[in-house]
């Protein structure tokens, strides 16, 4: 199975322009879009309002893809992706099996801008620890935030304690994720994805987790 995965795309459409293309000319199976899918469209009043418009615009883009799109938001989504379309499928907190191998979903972070994916210390240990039984030898996890320690810069600051926990009493495939702009790469079996606004994504072959970079 290949797969593309991106993350930190906020809003901009030629970059998801760009991604489509890049799945129809790789003849991939999936694409992967892990958290801060959306921008603030600035004539709206609310931010949610500005949301909802740039949701519209990307659910549009996306919709030319015959291949299934699996996502989840990040922290800077203040609403969810509004899109009713077959093939944009939502993976937070559920396992979804493809190919033979299983995707499962995690948005959720520390409380930043009051979205839906905000959570206490206490409820984000709880709902991460609850994605064990759904992992297997198979699994690709996808999350927002990175595991602590992990591409998650040197301060730490975006990195996930309790997802580090998981990762580690798990074997699974790999780990994709975005948040820490700066630490697009590799680093063994996770992958940062972000892409920062930028035409560059990463072309990922399952079982192998062979990579390659692709940019615009």
């Amino acid at each position: 199975m290949r797969i593309i995965a991106s993350a930190d795309v906020h809003g901009f459409l030629e970059v998801y322009q760009w991604l489509v293309q890049c799945c129809d000319d790789r003849q991939v199976d999936a694409l992967v879009l892990a958290g801060d899918l959306l921008t603030f469209e600035t004539e709206y009043e609310s931010i949610e309002d500005g949301m909802r418009a740039s949701s519209n615009k990307v659910a549009a883009v996306l919709s030319e893809l015959s291949i299934p799109v699996l996502y989840i938001m990040g922290n800077d989504d203040v609403i969810d992706l509004q899109a009713d379309l077959p093939n944009l499928i939502p993976i937070h907190e559920k396992a979804v099996e493809l190919r033979g191998f299983r995707f499962v979903g995690y948005a959720g972070g520390p409380r930043f801008l009051g979205g839906p994916y905000d959570r206490d210390q206490a409820r984000l240990d709880d709902e991460i620890a609850a994605l064990k039984p759904l992992l297997n030898q198979q699994t690709i996890l996808i999350t927002h935030y990175p595991a602590r320690g992990t591409l998650d810069g040197e301060s730490y600051s975006g990195g996930l304690e309790s997802l580090r926990r998981l990762i580690e009493d798990s074997d699974i495939l790999a780990h994709v994720h975005g948040h820490v702009h700066r630490t697009f790469g590799r680093h063994q079996r996770h992958f940062n994805v972000a892409s920062a606004g930028e035409k560059r994504c990463m072309l990922i072959e399952l079982p192998s987790t062979e990579h390659e970079i692709l940019y615009g």
